[in-house]
């Protein structure tokens, strides 16, 4: 959507700027400025986005840790960041790559806005 609206304003800018009662090169400046807003407001958007759901997928594997789902795994009464870290350490074997690949793949195609794998 961002590359179609960019797309959109510099054939916007191209074809009309001498309507605009602009000179060539104070629609080339206004062009940019449009440009940039557009660009800052999708990536804090994004940003936001993002952040939300990270916030909530901490609250959710604390709620687990809490619930002592993952007692077997000796994180009893950690703290998600301390959970994050320990794990990070560790060394994984073919199947935890495997769902690393599943989990980043399905997270990225969320993000995006694409669904999940039917």
């Amino acid at each position: 959507m961002e590359k179609k609206l960019i797309k959109a304003i510099n054939k916007l800018f191209k074809d009309q700027w001498e309507s605009m009662e602009l000179g060539s090169s104070q629609t080339d400046l206004v062009e940019s400025r449009v440009i940039k807003t557009i660009k800052d407001t999708f990536k804090e958007i994004k940003n936001t986005d993002v952040l939300a759901k990270l916030k909530l997928e901490e609250k959710n594997l604390q709620q687990y840790i809490d619930l002592g789902v993952y007692d077997s795994e000796d994180v009893a009464g950690m703290e998600t960041y301390q959970v994050i870290e320990m794990i990070s350490k560790r060394d994984f074997s073919a199947m935890d790559n495997l769902i690393w690949h599943y989990a980043r793949i399905t997270l990225l195609k969320e993000l995006l806005g694409h669904g999940k794998y039917s």
